[in-house]
This record gives structure tokens, sequence and C-alpha cells, in this order.
């Protein structure tokens, strides 16, 4: 039986097509519009480059991507490294501008036979959830002085919701951030403090928010009647979790949408 667990820590197997299929189904709607309005909090930060860089970790099928050219200026040329361990069926497009790359295998062993880590931003797209502590703290040792070779470097790290594994996620994230001061730099950031999207918007539905948004509802009723669609209801097995796991509506509300950006400098500030 596939694994169709996205909650509480459980990680699918997403070389499964229909897997990938259901997640992005969805996921993606309201992960891309998340992403959107982080990417557009860093956006204003960087004050408008021509060009940024980007290393995604768990890019999976390049949602991140798609928000972060929809935020950045037209003339604003986006490279781009997408790591994941599967290289999945469905990916988003990309601009012919941009130059985008795909690294397929595990990210701590890809990252660590990286001599150096030239972006400007590292993002966590929804995947801190899916690395234990011990690998966080195994990836955090590859940030150094040496290895740094930007001024300015941002980690962009999306949460999850709910509040305990929220903090699960903030507790992995803070390992990053205290890797980077220890290395040198210093922000402005607090590691204890989210984004949240604006407290008048978040109970909006997404599409209200944003006009790059339009849920198809032939896509949420389909999803709504998932379970009752499946032909192995009799002989699955007893358990009912089938219909609960099966049965959920794809996100559509803004009031999930949560995460943090770290801003580190060179230096110790002033």
């Amino acid at each position: 039986m596939i694994d169709v667990h996205f909650d509480a820590g459980r990680v699918p197997d997403y070389s499964g097509k229909h897997v990938q299929q259901l997640y992005l189904l969805r996921y993606a709607y309201a992960y891309a519009f998340e992403y959107k309005s982080i990417y557009r909090k860093l956006w204003s930060r960087m004050q408008h480059n021509n060009s940024i860089k980007v290393t995604s970790i768990g890019c999976g099928a390049l949602i991140d991507y798609w928000s972060l050219a929809h935020v950045v200026n037209d003339d604003c040329e986006i490279t781009y490294c997408g790591i994941d361990a599967v290289d999945w069926s469905y990916k988003f497009p990309r601009r012919k501008k941009d130059n985008v790359t795909y690294a397929i295998g595990n990210a701590i062993e890809l990252l660590g036979r990286s001599p150096c880590f030239s972006s400007d931003v590292y993002v966590f797209p929804k995947s801190i959830s899916e690395f234990s502590v011990l690998d966080v703290q195994k990836l955090s040792t590859y940030f150094s002085a040496d290895s740094l070779t930007k001024d300015t470097v941002h980690f962009v790290i999306t949460l999850r919701a709910d509040a305990d594994n929220k903090a699960d996620d903030m507790k992995k994230a803070s390992i990053l951030y205290q890797r980077m001061i220890d290395c040198g730099f210093h922000s402005e950031d607090e590691n204890n403090v989210c984004y949240r999207f604006s407290d008048e918007n978040r109970g909006k539905k997404i599409q209200q928010v944003d006009n790059d948004f339009s849920h198809p509802w032939a896509v949420v009723n389909y999803l709504n009647d998932l379970y009752g669609k499946c032909s192995n209801r009799s002989t699955c097995g007893k358990s009912n979790s089938c219909e609960k796991r099966l049965g959920r509506m794809p996100i559509l509300n803004c009031q999930y949408t949560i995460g943090q950006i770290f801003t580190f400098y060179r230096g110790k500030a002033l």
C-alpha cells in the first residue's frame, strides 16, 4: 500500500508518481502563495536587485522557484539550484532568462561536497521538517566564514503552522541561525520570531488576496470526494484512516502562511 501521510512528521515516498500528484493537487496552490508572500518580504529587503542566486534545499517540483519568479522585477535574472532526493515527474515551468539547475540526491551529502557557498539565499521550502535535528546540525557545519562567499546571506524557512510542529521546525532553524552567528555574522532578526501573513488577510481566501491564484473548483470537488472514488475501499484493510487522509480539502485560506527570514551580515553589529 502507498503511504500518503504528509503530516505529523511522516515523510511519504515522493518517488511514487501518484503520491506526487496528490501532494501537488492538495498543497501546490497554498504553498506557491506562501512562498510568494515570504519572497515578497525578502525581495523588499534586497532592494530589488537585478539578479538573485538561490539554493533551495528540498525543492520538490520547483514551486518556490515559480513563486520567486512572480515576485522579482522583470529584468531580474534568477540563478536557482534546487536540491531534492527525488527527481519529480512534475516541475513548474522556468523562465528562459533564468539559470535553473536540479541536483538529485541526499542534500547533506551534496552540500558537503561543495567547497563554497555563493548563493544570496538559502531556502527550506516546507522541507526543514523532513530533516532530523542531527541532519540540520551536520548541515550547519558546512557554513563557515571561509565557505560563505557573500557578505550578506539570507535564509528563508517556511514552517508548519500548528503549534507543536512549528516549535519543532523553529528549533531546527535556530541551529542554522546560531551557526551563522558563530561564524562571525550578525543579524537584526530574532530566531524566535515568525513571519505571518498580515492579520487583516489571514481569514480570507487566497484568491481574494492575490490575482495569480484562482483554484479550479473541479479540482477541489474531486479531492473532497477522493475516498469515494477509491476502488479498493473494501479490500485495503480494516483501518478507517484512508477516509480521513484521502478526504481532505486542499488549503484555500491565507491563515497557514508562516515562515522565518534571517538576514545575516558579515562582521559584528556596530
